[in-house]
């Protein structure tokens, strides 16, 4: 099991993590098409996922949590990520990115029925 101080860094994890996510699709997307790119991001994703489960025995949700966390998954990944490596592979620089894609978040609440 995991202590306490082990769990206070993975928010720092997180933000070290996605903050590198622009400039490392920069640098890689020279050498594979957008979504080829995301897709390869995601075998990598799931890989540390499933460690991460076996090692929190993390429990699954119910069927209708699961679908929605599917869907949820596939909007953010094919919309936003999609986008965003799209965006970089026609020239759009990383940094203009991380300047408007917060705005992202903010219209998703803004549209949120609750």
């Amino acid at each position: 099991m995991i202590d306490r101080t082990s769990l206070k860094q993975i928010p720092l994890l997180f933000v070290l993590l996605w903050s590198t996510g622009f400039i490392g699709t920069k640098f890689g997307l020279p050498y594979a098409e957008p979504f080829t790119f995301l897709m390869y991001r995601m075998y990598i994703t799931v890989a540390a996922f499933l460690v991460l489960i076996r090692l929190f025995h993390a429990h699954w949700p119910d069927p209708r949590g699961a679908l929605h966390s599917m869907v949820v998954g596939a909007l953010v990944h094919a919309c936003y990520l999609g986008g965003i490596f799209s965006a970089i592979n026609t020239g759009m620089s990383a940094g203009s990115l991380c300047s408007f894609s917060p705005c992202f978040g903010w219209f998703s609440g803004c549209l949120s029925p609750r």
